[in-house]
């Protein structure tokens, strides 16, 4: 398990709570990991599988090739001068 998966994960299926685990405890456990045939393996971990959220295509592009540059301006957006914020503000504002 790595962090960022846990239960309710789309991640994975049927991820439990633990934030960590064992090798062995897995080995033991885990139902994914059990030596079967790999068409059966492949049909037990797909079945009953959560749909992924409509945003996951988006996800997974942005993971690959990375976030879109904005640059030193956030679209929309326009910097205020020091003036333009203090006529803004009332006179006992604190702007940090």
């Amino acid at each position: 398990m790595f962090p960022a998966d846990g239960a309710g994960s789309l991640c994975g299926k049927a991820l439990n709570s633990p934030r960590s685990s064992t090798v062995g405890f897995e080995r033991r456990f885990n139902p994914a990991l059990v030596n079967k045939p790999p068409d059966q393996w492949v049909r037990d971990l797909m079945s009953e599988m959560p749909l992924a959220p409509p945003y996951f295509r988006r996800m997974k592009q942005v993971n690959r090739e990375g976030p879109a540059i904005l640059g030193p301006e956030l679209p929309g957006q326009e910097r205020w001068s020091a003036q333009a914020v203090r006529s803004q503000v009332g006179e006992l504002c604190l702007i940090l």
